[in-house]
């Protein structure tokens, strides 16, 4: 984005250079000499300057024609730099919801594992009781260890939603 701002701002620098050169061009020299010996008037001194002056009224269009390029080229870079700024926006804001939902997930997901160890400690209590089978207290630890898994997944993706996040805010560094 920073790229497509300073293209923008040399697009606008080339057009004002364009429009420059219908001003006209001034030069002045001047030179003082200074010989061991006199020359042709017996004089060992000698100076002179010189002005110069051109202006160029007529190009055959070709100054209007750089300069409404230089305009467009302008525009152009001016979108493409706002187009990068909405997108990079989006970006943040994808992001931001993916990373919410991630750690709505994550405490859904530890909600779930305390509910399966409280499920698996009143099986075990209505096994010992005689209450439930051993079938059931089975299906309880397969619970847990479901529970168990889809949480490390969910940390895991919450952990992902902070990179992403960090990846299109432009401040993720992989050192």
């Amino acid at each position: 984005m920073l790229s497509a701002k300073k293209t923008a701002e040399a697009a606008d620098v080339t057009r004002t250079s364009l429009w420059l050169e219908y001003l006209p061009n001034i030069g002045f020299n001047a030179a003082y000499r200074w010989t061991n010996a006199g020359g042709f008037t017996g004089m060992d001194t000698s100076w002179f300057f010189s002005f110069g002056f051109t202006w160029n009224i007529f190009d055959g269009g070709l100054r209007e024609a750089s300069i409404r390029e230089a305009g467009a080229n302008m525009r152009n870079a001016v979108f493409t730099a706002e187009s990068l700024d909405i997108q990079s926006k989006e970006q943040v804001h994808a992001a931001q919801l993916q990373l919410e939902s991630a750690r709505v997930n994550r405490d859904k997901a530890a909600d779930q594992v305390r509910l399966a160890r409280e499920n698996l400690a009143l099986v075990r209590i209505n096994n010992q009781a005689g209450a439930a089978t051993y079938l059931e207290q089975e299906d309880a630890i397969s619970t847990l260890d479901q529970a168990e898994l889809t949480l490390i997944q969910e940390t895991l993706n919450a952990q992902l939603g902070v990179l992403a996040m960090e990846n299109a805010a432009g401040t993720y560094d992989p050192q």
